[in-house]
């Protein structure tokens, strides 16, 4: 009927109910919040978690029409809603108001406030209902919210850490062993406080009400009794057991198992940290465990710590991997299904994709503290809820197998060389698959238990670059049904000669059990071997692994790369010495994923997609392993999220790849809101046919030879700076005949002023009546003697640079200039100028040559192979130049 009054509360429950799948309208949305003009209005809805004010309006209302208000005035129902906006806290100002009539929706994006509102039609809903779809998205809002709380866990946990820290014998200088401890009691610790808020383990408050109980004297023989009994199975336990201890749940999962970890004596202050602190005060059951476990990892990485800052990977730069990799289609996929009009094929077809859901395999080779895996773990787990909800269709409740959730977190795989690590991942992973069975249950309707959970060695700690990543422990099920004594089975049906054991004991390794053969009834008994761990195939490979550059590396470091790059006779590629650490990933998972339909995505430096690097990671990934690049985002600023403001962003690229036929148009995005299609990637990320520009020492046309301009190697001494040019001519005027103007790329580029002394071919009698000059040549000689070897030689000669080419007129190319630039600075200098190795120069050469150098043509080959430096230009000369074709 349309009827504003009466009808609008049940018109957006029904469509955010059954259309967005809305499972809790009533904390969702709220109806008729009052606000005060001049005199006593309502809001007719107000979505929070999105932000979405809503106009309503009868259906015989013309939305963009001005109507009569209470106080006689005229206003269009966006005008009333903007009346309203002005009245609310900042914090409630709408990114989206919608007005509705019943019949059409008008959408304004408050980002653009006098722009045109899009109009969407309910007829073309069932078409267009993803142009409605940010009334359920709460992007931005949802996800600061999430780190804010996940910021001030991690706060938290780090004023606990150096409470306890303090503690141990070794605080001052803690050993390996006390900083494992110590991280491991945290991690143990951040459990317990998100199992009481989450209700894992009762009621709330159930962990502080515990600790309550004791003294401070008395509190780490209380955590200790604690853990103990949280890795006990309840029937195991001494019968006899105080209460307090008793109403804990068994947890499993190896995360309480007693490895010999020191737990100190603890104080009054650490007891108030933990009870009101951390626990009356804080509701852990909100934090995002994707984010959490990157800031748990840094709040107790004593590295970390140290440099004042901490970085985690942000869940809009894991979506760059996701979602075009394998998200995107996943979703696009049920969407699809959704749209099959039969009710049985659309059922059954759910059924299909929901099961394929928990058959796909994610392998994380550097997991770090899980968050790509944990964040990929969510999205598919919401997916997997989301065809729970349309399997019961208009149902609350039905019935399900014991294994009706089908993602599990046994289908993630991680590898981390730090073992800290490794606990935060799998506690992350814990955290966020008790958040996905919460959803789960309020869509069925029932309670869903979490504990115990299952002990998983799905993420594993080792070096991944030493280890073989296709045969990490599945623990996968060995097909048969175990129960701990052998009873009578009822069968229903004839299940033929399906086995039945019974295990002897509870431990199921190397015990034995008795068969039973439905048939014949035979009991024979047999020996449980142990579970054979399969090679494991994964569907997706993600991760961003270590960027090191060459220069960088450690021993430890190149000993890795030189022992992966290596060709199909085990000999070195010749450049594997020089490249970025982070290639040894993209090598181990070409070589990994032959003959497979395998898709793997990397974050990475963007420097193995640029200069010499690029022939050198990807040549033998192209022509041995057959690879090509299926996506690639081009290079951006990969920022710390932490609290030191002033720490450097990364600048990476993202890379997809695979070696299975791939004929399908592949994308480059530029940024997050523009891509180009193109059917060929080249490791240079653009779109064009694969080649390799290599180094080169001589160019490849008939043009004059680049060199590199001078360097000083002096310790700054033979150069004498503009604010001190005055005062060494005034004391040494005889000096003035021997000082050249120097210039590098920053001097050339921001006309500074730099000078030096320039002493070739100097009269050694002249140069003695020159304090001054003898003074800096002489703590030049010293400064060279006390450097490496090859810089001990140059101490012969300490009036001279290393280089000394002071050519009549050349041309001066910078060496590193700035991405924003259009042409790089090019130019010509004389004799007068001495020319440093930040710079390339060319001599004998005329117009001509300065001309194509300064060509569209040359700066656009210049951006398509040069190096980089961050993002600014890095240009060549064995690369950019010596390539060239004049």
């Amino acid at each position: 009927k349309g009827y504003e009054k009466g009808e609008s509360q049940k018109f957006w429950i029904d469509l955010l109910c059954n259309v967005y799948g809305v499972q809790d309208f009533s904390n969702f949305i709220s109806f008729e919040e009052q606000v005060k003009l001049d005199h006593t209005s309502f809001i007719d809805g107000y979505i929070d978690s999105s932000k979405v004010l809503i106009e309503q309006k009868s259906i015989d209302k013309d939305l963009k029409a001005p109507i009569k208000q209470s106080d006689g005035s005229f206003l269009n129902p966006f005008q009333q809603a903007k009346r309203y906006i002005t009245e609310l806290p900042v914090s409630k100002h709408p990114r989206w108001v919608v007005t509705c009539n019943f019949k059409s929706f008008l959408v304004y994006d408050m980002e653009n406030p006098n722009g045109e509102p899009e109009e969407i039609l309910l007829e073309n809903l069932e078409k267009e209902y993803y142009r409605l779809s940010f009334l359920t998205d709460t992007g931005s809002v949802h996800l600061q919210k999430e780190f804010e709380i996940s910021k001030k866990a991690g706060d938290i946990i780090g004023e606990i850490y150096d409470a306890i820290l303090k503690q141990y014998k070794d605080a001052e200088n803690p050993s390996p062993a006390t900083l494992k401890s110590l991280n491991m009691l945290c991690v143990r610790i951040v459990f317990c406080l998100y199992a009481e808020d989450a209700g894992i383990f009762g009621h709330k408050s159930m962990f502080g009400d515990y600790l309550k109980l004791f003294e401070a004297k008395d509190l780490r023989r209380a955590l200790l009794d604690l853990f103990a009994v949280l890795d006990q199975k309840e029937e195991e336990r001494d019968e006899y057991l105080e209460e307090s201890l008793a109403a804990f749940p068994y947890v499993n999962g190896g995360l309480f198992t007693e490895e010999d970890k020191t737990v100190p004596q603890l104080t009054e202050e650490i007891k108030e940290l933990l009870v009101r602190h951390a626990s009356s005060d804080f509701d852990w059951s909100e934090i995002s465990p994707t984010i959490f476990g990157a800031i748990f990892e840094s709040t107790l990485n004593p590295e970390t710590r140290r440099s004042g800052g901490m970085h985690y990977t942000s869940i809009e730069n894991i979506h760059k991997v996701i979602d075009p990799l394998f998200l995107d289609d996943l979703k696009a996929e049920l969407e699809e299904i959704k749209q099959i009009k039969s009710a049985k094929n659309r059922l059954e077809k759910v059924k299909e994709y929901h099961k394929k859901l928990g058959t796909l395999k994610f392998l994380d080779p550097a997991c770090g503290s899980g968050n790509f895996l944990t964040e990929t773990f969510i999205c598919l787990r919401k997916l997997g809820n989301e065809c729970i909800r349309l399997e019961i269709g208009d149902q609350n409740q039905m019935a399900f197998d014991d294994d009706f959730v089908k993602v599990s977190i046994h289908q993630f795989y991680g590898i981390e060389i730090n073992d800290f690590a490794v606990s935060v991942a799998k506690t992350a992973l814990w955290i966020a698959e008790c958040q996905m069975l919460e959803e789960t249950s309020k869509i069925v309707g029932r309670n869903l238990h979490f504990l115990p959970l299952k002990s998983y060695a799905n993420i594993v700690q080792g070096n991944a670059l030493r280890m073989d990543w296709s045969t990490l422990s599945e623990n996968a099920p060995t097909g048969f049904l175990y129960a701990e004594k052998l009873n009578i089975y009822k069968l229903d049906k004839d299940f033929g000669t399906f086995e039945v054991q019974a295990c002897t004991q509870n431990n199921y390794h190397g015990n034995k059990y008795e068969e039973l053969n439905v048939i014949t009834k035979e009991v024979v008994e047999k020996e449980l071997s142990e579970p054979k761990s399969e090679p494991v195939v994964y569907d997706y490979i993600i991760g961003n692994p270590p960027f090191v550059g060459y220069g960088l590396q450690s021993d430890s470091q190149k000993k890795d790369t030189l022992a992966i790059y290596v060709d199909d006779k085990g000999k070195n590629y010749k450049t594997a010495g020089k490249i970025d650490y982070v290639s040894n990933w993209f090598f181990q998972a070409s070589k990994l994923i032959q003959g497979t339909k395998t898709k793997c995505a990397f974050v990475a430096t963007n420097s193995i997609t640029q200069g010499e690097q690029v022939s050198s990671v990807w040549k033998p990934l192209f022509e041995r392993f057959k690879i090509h690049i299926d996506f690639a985002y081009k290079t951006f600023k990969w920022g710390n999220e932490g609290t030191k403001k002033d720490m450097a962003a990364v600048h990476c690229v993202i890379i997809a790849f695979s070696s299975c036929e791939n004929d399908s148009e592949k994308r480059i995005y530029i940024n997050e809101s523009q891509s180009i299609k193109t059917k060929n990637i080249s490791p240079y990320l653009i779109d064009s046919p694969t080649v390799w520009i290599e180094s080169r020492s001589k160019p490849i046309c008939k043009v004059p030879f680049m060199t590199t301009g001078n360097r000083p190697a002096d310790g700054g001494h033979l150069i004498i700076e503009a604010d001190e040019y005055d005062a060494f001519i005034k004391e040494e005027p005889g000096a003035l005949k021997y000082i050249k103007n120097l210039t590098g790329a920053e001097e050339y580029i921001n006309n500074k002023k730099r000078y030096c002394l320039w002493l070739v071919g100097a009269n050694p009698s002249e140069l003695r009546k020159m304090p001054l000059v003898m003074k800096r040549i002489e703590l030049c000689r010293q400064d060279r003697l006390n450097g490496a070897e090859d810089r001990q030689k140059l101490a012969d000669t300490p009036t001279l640079f290393r280089e000394i080419n002071n050519p009549a007129q050349y041309i001066i190319i910078p060496r590193v200039s700035s991405e924003n630039r259009r042409y790089i600075p090019i130019g010509f200098l004389g004799s007068d100028t001495i020319p440093t190795d930040s710079a390339t120069i060319i001599t004998n050469a005329g117009l001509y040559e300065f001309g194509i150098l300064t060509s569209n043509i040359h700066m656009a080959w210049m951006r398509a192979v040069a190096g980089r430096l961050k993002s600014d230009y890095r240009y060549s000369k064995d690369i950019v130049y010596n390539n060239f074709p004049w």
